[in-house]
């Protein structure tokens, strides 16, 4: 990620991160600053803070904020159904199955917070958040 934020112009930004200075930048003209880490950051929790220097040597620190890394793929949905609610014939829709419901409702499992997207071929028809 790139970490972003403000100074005064020609501040030293040191980056701490899980208590271990990471790297520095220097405040521009307008006071813009950022900083990219020079490897992918493991996975997990990561706690930072911005420690700021002036020409005069004063130091000054930001409060701690965290971000969390996740690049762990989830699981595939299990358990997907599809429901036909409409015409003569409704219930499960099994795979293969043909419907004359042009809206099935669809149902299964899966990590709390991650979103499925339904497609059709490679197109997206919908989506929700577990």
């Amino acid at each position: 990620p790139e970490l972003r934020g403000t100074a005064q112009a020609g501040d030293i930004v040191t980056i701490v991160m899980d208590g271990k200075v990471q790297g520095s930048a220097v405040a521009d003209a307008n006071g813009q600053w950022s900083w990219t880490p020079a490897a992918d950051l493991s996975e997990g929790k990561h706690n930072f803070r911005a420690e700021v220097t002036d020409a005069a040597g004063n130091k000054t620190a930001s409060g701690n904020f965290q971000l969390e890394v996740d690049v762990t793929a989830p699981d595939a949905a299990d358990d997907v159904t599809a429901e036909d609610n409409v015409g003569p014939i409704t219930g499960p829709i099994l795979d293969g199955d043909t419907t004359d419901d042009s809206t099935p409702t669809f149902g299964g499992t899966g990590e709390p917070g991650d979103t499925v997207i339904v497609k059709d071929n490679d197109d997206v028809i919908g989506s929700t958040i577990v």
